[in-house]
């Protein structure tokens, strides 16, 4: 169990007792100011707790807390200050989202059962995420492999995508990075009301009616309302109904919502989304940027500075032979059989369902020997006589 607080005061005295008198029950540590601690937040965190005093020169606590919740939103933050005012209360409260306010001085008999909760919330609060992102985030994503197997043109995207987001969420530790690894597995649910010849039209870029244009908008919001239905994944379904919505409020939904009223998840699933609609179509990624930067509007200003960033991580391509093909790899080409129908998707992880369905295909019929993966460039690749292509 983490056991690590943070206390934040300027006095150095009142820091150097705290830490006497409680290093033998915590972790301690300390900082004498705001700016100090977020330092020590972003190279020693994470915290379970953070302590902080209010009243403090340059940053005070309100502040100070509000960033800490930026820097690390499971991080449980008490407030301690001499003045008990009501609008003090407020303030840390609403800009930090304290979890405890406790007036100075705080007796060592009083403080550490503010603690204790705080510890024990942050452990409720993990182990909730542990349970999301691993078993609900596990069967997801067998879902999502059963649906790619069975329709591998509506859920080809599906592992580029996530594949980006997971790229992206260390940029913006503030938003809840399985919600949006989820909805990036999940918002092509509502493509199973849409036939699959419409998709391959409109995937190849071939001129639609309205009404098939109409029927494909709808697929966001037909996947919202089965995604809301699973338990704990209605902030997800939201992300979903919100993947078409601009910035400007242009889009679907038809609604009033707009700007920072749009999920964040959502915000930055649109993102990605139109990014790799660029990327895939053969454009370098720095050239894509640009193209979404000049269409106003449409993006959140501060998500799209964070996907410059993001550009700086390079892939390399390679071919191997089929029987080469490992749990993880990234399929950079379609798996086809010999006379061309796609098995599965570019842009799928493989997994051992995945292997085991191609193993029962080869059995059947003839499937292509040579595909292409995309691996980060930093990974080393062997120039070992046994990574070469095995041949047909």
């Amino acid at each position: 169990m983490n056991k690590r607080v943070l206390f934040v005061d300027d006095d150095p005295n009142l820091l150097r007792g705290l830490n006497r008198q409680l290093r033998k029950k915590y972790e301690v540590f300390t900082a004498v100011s705001g700016e100090d601690a977020l330092a020590m937040m972003a190279d020693q965190g994470p915290f379970a707790v953070v302590v902080s005093d209010m009243q403090m020169p340059e940053m005070d606590g309100a502040e100070f807390l509000s960033q800490a919740k930026q820097q690390n939103r499971d991080t449980i933050r008490i407030m301690l200050t001499g003045d008990a005012g009501q609008a003090t209360a407020i303030e840390a409260v609403n800009s930090g989202e304290v979890f405890r306010f406790a007036t100075k001085p705080c007796p060592i008999e009083k403080l550490t059962p503010l603690i204790d909760a705080g510890i024990e919330q942050y452990r409720l609060i993990t182990s909730e995420r542990s349970v999301l992102t691993k078993t609900l985030g596990g069967s997801v994503g067998v879902l999502t492999e059963l649906l790619s197997l069975n329709n591998p043109v509506a859920f080809g995207r599906t592992g580029r995508i996530r594949s980006l987001a997971k790229r992206f969420a260390p940029l913006m530790p503030e938003v809840e990075a399985w919600e949006v690894e989820l909805a990036a597995m999940l918002f092509p649910i509502g493509s199973m009301s849409v036939p699959e010849s419409l998709l391959v039209r409109a995937a190849s870029g071939e001129s639609l009616t309205n009404a098939e244009r109409d029927q494909l908008d709808s697929q966001a919001a037909v996947a919202s309302r089965l995604i809301n239905k699973i338990p704990r994944l209605k902030s997800v379904a939201k992300i979903v109904a919100y993947q078409a919505k601009a910035f400007d409020g242009t889009g679907s939904p038809k609604d009033n919502v707009s700007g920072e009223a749009i999920p964040v998840g959502a915000r930055v699933l649109k993102l990605l989304l139109d990014f790799d609609a660029l990327t895939e179509a053969g454009m370098e990624e720095s050239r894509a940027v640009a193209i979404l930067s000049g269409k106003k509007g449409q993006y959140d200003p501060d998500i799209l500075e964070l996907l410059r960033e993001m550009i700086g991580v390079d892939y390399v391509i390679r071919e191997i032979h089929i029987g080469q093909l490992e749990d993880g790899m990234l399929l950079e080409s379609n798996l086809c059989t010999e006379d061309g129908e796609v098995l599965l998707a570019r842009g799928r992880y493989v997994s051992p369902l995945i292997l085991e369905r191609l193993q029962e295909f080869k059995r059947s019929r003839p499937v292509k020997k040579i595909i292409q993966i995309r691996e980060l460039r930093q990974t080393t690749v062997s120039t070992s006589k046994d990574e070469t292509p095995v041949p047909a």
